[in-house]
């Protein structure tokens, strides 16, 4: 499942690569591309090209990974919130990254995967209705075409568990 097409460049500045996503919304894995753009690549590009290498590197941790997306995004690589906020989530930073999933769902309003991972933050820090909202909201999105997530079942998850307390 192609999120995006993009082409980045890899550590050593040579070779572009396709940037595919996974069933989790996450970068699953980037591949070379048969037809590189011509011309320089760009700074946005090669730090997002740096992140998404140093993200499948086992021996990188998570804030040199956030670091790295966080300087795409300082170049202008929009992209880079929704990978940073996921990031940040997973190191247990939730309201950093509730702030930067936030700000890519409202520019991404149609993208299911954006609603589900700012559905996750919210339930993070706490704010339950808003997580439930979001879930709803990538059901929604899902529902007219966008990618397909596991928002359903944890919105169940997350009503069963406020039942339970």
């Amino acid at each position: 499942m192609l999120l995006y097409g993009g082409t980045v460049i890899d550590v050593d500045g040579e070779r572009a690569a396709d940037v595919r996503v996974g069933r989790d919304g996450r970068i699953a894995s980037v591949g070379p591309t048969l037809a590189p753009e011509p011309g320089e690549p760009t700074v946005d590009a090669m730090y997002f090209g740096l992140a998404v290498a140093a993200q499948h590197d086992d021996e990188t941790d998570a804030e040199t990974v956030a670091e790295l997306y966080r300087m795409a995004l300082e170049a202008g690589q929009q992209r880079a919130r929704f990978a940073l906020g996921y990031v940040l989530l997973e190191a247990g930073r939730a309201r950093d990254a509730y702030d930067h999933l936030r700000r890519y769902a409202e520019q991404a309003p149609s993208n299911s995967w954006a609603w589900r991972w700012l559905g996750a933050a919210a339930e993070a820090i706490g704010e339950v209705k808003e997580a439930l909202r979001a879930y709803k909201r990538a059901e929604l999105c899902q529902a007219r075409g966008s990618f397909e997530t596991d928002a359903a079942e944890l919105a169940v998850a997350l009503r069963e568990r406020r039942r339970g307390s």
